[in-house]
């Protein structure tokens, strides 16, 4: 099973231009020069996961659509982005972040971060999400 998370992150990578990543970057509210990373690839895997972050993978799918009507066929970018939002990992938030957590049985869990970790090494308990 394939991580459509990963599939779309290589279609950005491997045929989109780094001009085109900045401008969405920019159309999308996120500051290129913000993202961790030099090379284009890590620079495309931190857009998705903030983007992801603030469940707007749905308009960064939008835009690559508007802007390469060539890649209309890629089923990546036809998948349903509640999919791609349960490919997100778990990550460390800061206190306040918005965060997600996919639980055992497969539902997502959305809070803030009260500053506790929250990751796939340690498993953090609902109630430390504020609601």
């Amino acid at each position: 099973m394939t991580n459509p998370l990963a599939d779309l992150r290589q279609l950005i990578a491997e045929r989109c231009s780094l001009d085109e990543v900045q401008t969405w970057c920019f159309d999308l509210g996120l500051d290129w020069e913000d993202l961790p990373g030099q090379a284009k690839s890590a620079k495309v895997r931190e857009m998705l996961l903030r983007l992801g972050r603030r469940r707007a993978l749905g308009d960064l799918q939008a835009a690559l659509l508007r802007s390469r009507p060539d890649l209309a066929g890629e089923p990546i970018l036809s998948a349903d982005p509640d999919e791609l939002h349960a490919a997100l990992p778990a990550w460390e938030g800061a206190a306040g972040d918005v965060i997600h957590q996919q639980a055992g049985d497969g539902a997502i869990q959305i809070g803030k971060a009260r500053g506790v970790y929250i990751g796939a090494e340690r498993k953090t308990p609902v109630q430390k999400m504020n609601r």
